[in-house]
């Protein structure tokens, strides 16, 4: 082989190398959502707004990135705002899947205990689950979290939580319960998750390293109690943060 025709060899080799490498990426990138895996969360929670003062919410969450879908109250009328807004980043525990994470605030609205029905759409077709809502027996914060986002817009973008956790007694004795940060984008009508960090018992010491963003946007963090029974979120427990604004 004449030295012309060894360098034509390693440049094609080369090319091919830097095609494979980009496939790869590319797969990794977007072949971490499985279309046919549909997994999803729908519970009755509540949204605090003190360690002691609470309302009723709904909080339902999808692993699917495109997502349309809602909730129907017991009298099978869709709740108002109750749509999904689809997530910004996938920073999570479940294999870097995206996550269609929803919750309604009942701020205004008195739920009535019944069967809600949650239904979405997504790109491998219609899918409608319900539950049975009750807001009793639900535990509260023992003291008011502190959630620090000094250093949101530091080089090490980091958002902290530590708590006491939530009071614990014979209602709470037979569930698995995590604590995790949540970050939701502010101002919106519908939830709108930037991001979450992984979830882990113990509610002391949580931290969550935000993604960077090209321009400006306001967040709110919020401090989430998670209470599984059978690998599924049976009761869930927000309490929320100040907004900041985070800035690239």
């Amino acid at each position: 082989m004449t030295l012309s025709e060894t360098r034509k060899a390693k440049l094609i080799l080369l090319l091919l190398m830097l095609i494979s490498s980009l496939f790869i990426l590319g797969c990794s990138t977007h072949g971490k959502e499985d279309e046919e895996d549909v997994r999803y969360e729908f519970c009755p929670g509540r949204y605090f707004i003190s360690a002691s003062e609470a309302h009723n919410m709904l909080y339902y969450a999808v692993n699917q990135s495109s997502i349309s879908g809602g909730v129907k109250d017991p009298n099978g009328e869709i709740i108002h705002g109750s749509g999904f807004q689809g997530p910004v980043n996938a920073s999570d525990d479940n294999g870097g899947m995206w996550i269609a994470d929803g919750f309604y605030d009942t701020d205004n609205t008195n739920y009535n205990e019944g069967i809600y029905t949650l239904y979405f759409s997504i790109k491998s077709g219609n899918y409608e689950t319900k539950r049975e809502m009750i807001w009793t027996d639900f535990p509260t914060w023992k003291s008011t979290p502190d959630i620090n986002t000094s250093s949101a817009n530091t080089p090490s973008r980091m958002v902290y939580a530590d708590a006491s956790g939530i009071t614990t007694d014979d209602n709470t004795a037979n569930y698995d319960i995590y604590y995790r940060i949540k970050v939701y984008v502010a101002g919106l009508t519908a939830s709108k998750l930037f991001g979450q960090s992984k979830a882990q018992k113990g509610s002391n010491n949580l931290t969550y390293t935000l993604p960077r963003v090209s321009s400006s946007i306001k967040l709110v963090p919020v401090l989430v109690c998670e209470m599984y029974q059978n690998n599924k979120i049976q009761k869930i427990l927000y309490y929320p943060g100040t907004a900041f604004t985070y800035n690239p």
